[in-house]
């Protein structure tokens, strides 16, 4: 957690040191697998972002934004932001400029359900619901003997969590993530300022999506990637499903009269 001062990745952002900075096994694996799909996502998921967020109000320092970041304070951190400016090389990473800082809120989550289930599967448990913050993996059948099903809900922040559904799909021995806008942003001026960024502009996304659920076997997988899909437009999203059979994602969207409408790839509801 990069809200906890002692942790192993707040201690890695602080330190300024371009030497190799040893970290635990999980460290180095989450960073590992986020390589990979950033370069699935082309580039569209970053764990270097966490300064981009901290500008724009969303890091542990939000409370002391009171300014919209001017072009060229974004042009600056972008100078030193993007996957390429972290080296691993086991058990250690490098920052390759002093002012690199890792944010992986849009993995680690994923990856703590993925570990609680293979502990429970190692414990000898054939049925298994785990759920963490919205991230969830399933396994076997619920009490019922039927499939796991589990709601998606509307994207709007005037209802709470699990209040109003707006449509379920069938887990089967898979992961489930969402990301959103709906709820996690700010208004200045009117203007909703969203906590996905782009990691390529270094702005917030501004489009019409309103979340995004990617379906996957591993959650950790699932949690990069809908947090990828919401920066991407549609049509450059819906084609990176298709690309990799181990996905399936459903978009809700608004339309051009306001309305929600759906998209979803061809498998998300078998």
């Amino acid at each position: 957690s990069t809200w906890i001062p002692n942790s192993e990745i707040s201690v890695f952002n602080n330190n300024k040191t371009t030497d190799y900075f040893k970290v635990s096994d999980d460290f180095y694996y989450v960073l590992d697998k986020g390589k990979v799909i950033s370069e699935k996502t082309n580039n569209y998921f970053d764990y270097t972002v966490f300064p981009l967020a901290n500008i724009w109000g969303f890091g542990p320092n939000k409370n002391k934004r009171k300014y919209i970041p001017s072009d060229n304070e974004i042009e600056e951190i972008l100078s030193y932001t993007g996957i390429h400016r972290i080296e691993l090389k086991y058990p250690s990473i490098k920052k390759n400029h002093p002012g690199v800082q890792l944010d992986l809120n849009a993995i680690a989550k994923g990856y703590a359900v993925d570990i609680v289930h293979d502990w429970l599967v190692g414990q000898g448990f054939a049925n298994v619901f785990v759920e963490i913050g919205g991230e969830i993996r399933c396994l076997g059948v619920n009490r019922t003997g039927k499939n796991w099903i589990v709601g998606i809900d509307i994207p709007s922040d005037e209802v709470s969590s699990g209040q109003n559904i707006f449509t379920s799909t069938s887990l089967e021995d898979m992961s489930l993530a969402t990301s959103g806008n709906y709820r996690n942003y700010y208004e200045n001026n009117g203007n909703k300022i969203s906590h996905s960024i782009n990691p390529i502009n270094g702005k917030p996304v501004n489009n019409n999506i309103l979340s995004v659920s990617v379906k996957s076997k591993s959650c950790l997988d699932a949690d990069a990637w809908a947090t990828a899909l919401m920066v991407m437009s549609f049509e450059e999203g819906i084609d990176k499903v298709n690309e990799f059979m181990e996905l399936e994602a459903l978009w809700i969207t608004l339309d051009n009269d306001s309305d929600l409408t759906h998209f979803s790839s061809k498998g998300f509801y078998n």
